[in-house]
């Protein structure tokens, strides 16, 4: 395990050239990183504000009266939303007496959010160019964090402080989602920053998120567990903390290798049993995957495999998978961006016939995409025939 350079989750310095080294000879991929700095811009020229409190629970953005999801409508005060039915168009405003009504908070954890992938984009952007006003946005939003993150309450999807809830989100699972691309953002500037504010951010946030909120709530062999064990595993890998890159990936009961052996059937569908569940799963597996791949731990094995293999094999004639459990049917064109990296890292006809019948102008295709595969028609095999 070699843990001796930054960075070393999304991409380690190997990975940072090969990247530039497609960029300098890919137009397609040009053009998709171009568009990521004009994006980058418009942040440069934010300013750092951040939530005064932790964010809600995505499944109480609903109307009252249809159980419609709701959509965000203007903003009528600080952090204060109206929120509009999406079927009817009635407008709500937010009800802090309880969270089921207090619309505003599944609205900053989306802000929330927002700021963890803009911490990430803003370090890749400094690893390429070098320029340094990327590295210092990143860090000023990772310094904003370093001070708001302690102010948050624990708090679960009901408002309760205890185990099972979040800071930044009121599960582990939001804490997690956040985490995840917030540490990868530290990491790419993690050479520039300051003993002092590497001690902030170990302290005030990675230990804590870790350590305090994220490993004592355990779930086995379960969706969620994979997105812990990824926010996990990074913080470990970040932190060079062998005893957290232990729990993320050996645990006996939860951790990456446990979830593999038990966790994929052998026709390579994720044992929950729905295309949703299926898909969020391998969300939450590549970027701990990817980090240990980075720091010379080599994750990517059969059943991970499988469960690229999977929907292509289930995948009906008109490329739509079959409607399981709570999923209704899914269309594997809307899936295929993370493809990009099983491609990398499997090199699959399948995959590269999904690739070539979409768009590919996504982070995936940027961070992961390489040979500028045929253009095919839609709904063509994926699968050769035996």
């Amino acid at each position: 395990m070699d843990l001796s350079r930054h960075p070393r989750l999304l991409f380690n310095s190997e990975g940072i050239a090969a990247l530039e080294q497609r960029l300098a000879t890919r137009d397609w991929l040009q053009t998709i990183w171009q568009k990521k700095l004009e994006t980058l811009e418009t942040v440069l020229k934010e300013g750092v504000e951040l939530p005064e409190r932790g964010g809600g629970w995505w499944h109480w953005y609903a109307s009252p009266k249809t159980g419609a999801t709701l959509k965000t409508g203007k903003q009528i005060g600080k952090w204060e939303w109206e929120h509009i039915d999406s079927v009817t168009d009635e407008v709500f405003l937010g009800d802090t007496s309880h969270p089921s009504t207090d619309y505003d908070l599944c609205v900053l954890m989306g802000v929330h959010d927002s700021w963890a992938r803009k911490t990430r984009d803003l370090g890749l952007a400094y690893q390429i160019t070098g320029e340094p006003q990327y590295a210092a946005k990143a860090r000023e939003i990772m310094l904003a964090y370093t001070t708001a993150y302690p102010t948050y309450d624990l708090h679960t999807t009901r408002g309760e402080a205890r185990i099972g809830g979040g800071k930044v989100g009121p599960q582990t699972l939001d804490e997690a989602v956040w985490l995840i691309p917030f540490a990868q953002g530290v990491d790419l500037i993690w050479d520039i920053l300051s003993k002092a504010d590497q001690q902030t951010v170990t302290e005030n946030i990675l230990q804590v998120s870790a350590r305090e909120i994220i490993l004592p709530h355990e779930m086995k062999v379960h969706n969620i567990q994979c997105w812990k064990n990824s926010a996990v595993g990074l913080v470990g890998f970040l932190l060079g903390d062998e005893e957290l890159i232990t729990q993320a990936i050996d645990h006996p009961e939860r951790g990456y290798h446990k979830q593999m052996a038990e966790g994929v059937t052998p026709d390579g569908q994720w044992w929950e049993g729905a295309w949703g569940y299926h898909f969020y799963t391998l969300s939450a597996l590549w970027p701990l995957v990817e980090a240990g791949r980075n720091c010379d731990i080599d994750l990517y094995g059969d059943a991970l495999n499988r469960m690229f293999d999977g929907p292509l094999t289930f995948a009906m004639p008109h490329q739509h998978l079959p409607a399981f459990n709570d999923s209704h049917e899914v269309d594997l064109s809307g899936r295929a961006s993370i493809y990009e990296i099983a491609q990398a890292r499997y090199e699959n006809a399948g995959y590269a016939r999904l690739l070539g019948q979409t768009t590919r102008d996504d982070d995936f295709a940027l961070w992961f995409g390489d040979e500028e595969l045929e253009v095919l028609p839609s709904k063509i095999p994926l699968v050769e025939p035996e």
